[in-house]
């Protein structure tokens, strides 16, 4: 992991200094929000998700942890964003693999932003836009 990515990374993990209107519900509802934009994006491919009612934690908490990076960084470009959610994901002890599986932590994703197909990388502009029009960034 990159200086600038650990230096994100712990940006995150403590109480971000937000606007007195963001709480942790509205936090949770613009990532529930980036989560079925993103589902919907993936159906357009064939590529099919649980709705945030049903998604595993692990992928709540993801989400969760990408709307408050955002909230901390406003300016993260979707390639520092990448980069943190990569970050954590190795943290967690996920691997690269061919394919994502909950059960042996594989991700087709855990490489360089430079490297995803247009399809992958358009997710996370998907993610940002969403969140900074959700709270109007």
């Amino acid at each position: 992991m990159s200086a600038n990515a650990t230096e994100l990374s712990a940006a995150i993990d403590r109480e971000p200094p937000f606007h007195p209107n963001v709480t942790a519900g509205t936090i949770e509802l613009c990532a529930s929000l980036t989560h079925e934009v993103n589902r919907a994006y993936c159906a357009t491919m064939n590529e099919h998700h649980l709705p945030w009612a049903k998604a595993p934690q692990w992928q709540v908490d993801s989400a969760i942890a990408g709307v408050r990076s955002l909230l901390e960084n406003p300016k993260l470009t979707p390639a520092q964003s990448h980069e943190l959610w990569m970050a954590r994901k190795l943290e967690e002890g996920w691997v690269l693999g061919a394919v994502k599986d909950e059960k042996l932590k594989t991700h087709p994703c855990l490489m360089p932003y430079d490297m995803l197909s247009p399809y992958q990388r358009a997710k996370d502009v998907l993610f940002g836009a969403v969140v900074r029009t959700f709270f109007g960034l």
